[in-house]
């Protein structure tokens, strides 16, 4: 191989270097949307027309865990480190007109699966759902403990008192 033949392959090598490292640079960070998830909680995403395998998405598995998998037809943004595609890792994608903003108050932490939500500020934590079950002992430790606006912690009251065996009457 004469000099100009080795020179023409060195620049020939370099620009298909150059275009690798382009394409794993475009390929760092992918918008995308899920199009399949999976019970074992890989997604399959499609960014702007390139389809993904099974991807996993990032969340907490160690000694604190959390399940809160992505749907199809969410936004997501697709870390690649080796700009490989395929083996990514996935991010929630952020708010779009398809899955609005579902809280608006700064400092209030918010969590929400169809109707039901789990809301904390400072001081409150409010569970809202049509029904909630409570699995184990259950303690109460506070000043006051109310049922539909019927004080029933221990210190209330019953009305229609009969001493002996008889029922008492609903709280006052």
């Amino acid at each position: 191989m004469d000099f100009t033949q080795l020179l023409l392959w060195r620049f020939e090598f370099m620009e298909n270097r150059i275009r690798q490292l382009e394409r794993s640079q475009n390929n760092l960070m992918r918008e995308g949307r899920v199009t399949k998830t999976h019970n074992d909680g890989t997604l399959e995403v499609d960014m702007q027309g390139l389809a993904s395998d099974r991807l996993h998405q990032i969340t907490r598995a160690g000694a604190l865990t959390e399940w809160a998998p992505a749907t199809e037809g969410e936004r997501v943004l697709v870390l690649n480190p080796t700009g490989e595609p395929g083996r990514g890792l996935v991010l929630p994608g952020g708010y779009t007109d398809g899955h609005k903003q579902p809280h608006d108050k700064l400092g209030e932490w918010f969590k929400g699966a169809g109707g039901s939500f789990v809301k904390m500020t400072g001081d409150v934590i409010e569970l809202n759902a049509s029904k909630i079950r409570l699995v184990g002992e259950v303690e109460a430790e506070g000043k006051s403990l109310t049922h539909n606006g019927k004080n029933v912690g221990d210190d209330h009251d019953h009305t229609k008192v009969t001493p002996g065996p008889a029922r008492t009457g609903p709280p006052s």
